[in-house]
């Protein structure tokens, strides 16, 4: 072999290399794309599961401001009514 032919097959075991390296980082990039998009999907049913749990505390939430309300409205109801027992007015009516 003369000295260009051994420059030349430099050269095709490079390229030869360069080539395999190339396939196997077009290979780790499809795996990545495929690891991002489970990842998506992954991502998309978690924000939807949080989603849902939002909804249920905010009603829930909802249900038991309401319940404090009415709490509240039946404690002045009975604050009202004691009241007015106690109201001198209210024996002078009995008496």
């Amino acid at each position: 072999m003369n000295q260009q032919e051994e420059k030349q097959q430099v050269l095709k075991n490079n390229i030869k290399c360069l080539k395999s390296e190339f396939d196997h980082l077009n290979k780790e990039i499809d795996t990545l794309k495929e690891n991002i998009d489970k990842g998506s999907v992954l991502l998309r049913r978690e924000i939807a599961e949080l989603k849902l749990e939002m909804d249920k505390l905010r009603k829930s939430s909802n249900k038991q401001m309401k319940s404090v309300e009415i709490l509240g409205q039946s404690i002045h109801c009975l604050q009202d009514e004691d009241e007015a027992q106690q109201s001198p007015w209210q024996e002078i009516v009995y008496c």
